[in-house]
């Protein structure tokens, strides 16, 4: 297994949760407003650039909104 670090992780994330968004056809302040977070914390998330570590309760309400597994939002694209 090819080891990721935590900036490249949080890309991955920022990624997947975009493509995951547009699939669901949501703009980023629905995704925000569904979760329950601030617009600002997605574009954050969705840059790869998060001023903060997000909490596993956050990631989990992100993935149940866009109706994927955590880990799907974690996974690197082969």
């Amino acid at each position: 297994m090819k080891k990721i670090t935590m900036p490249k992780i949080y890309t991955v994330l920022g990624n997947n949760i975009v493509k995951f968004r547009n699939l669901k056809n949501l703009s980023d302040i629905q995704l925000a407003d569904a979760v329950g977070i601030s617009h600002d914390l997605i574009k954050q998330l969705e840059s790869g650039n998060p001023k903060k570590s997000i909490s596993i309760e956050t990631l989990s309400k992100i993935a149940q909104v866009l109706n994927v597994s955590v880990i799907h939002l974690m996974q690197q694209d082969h």
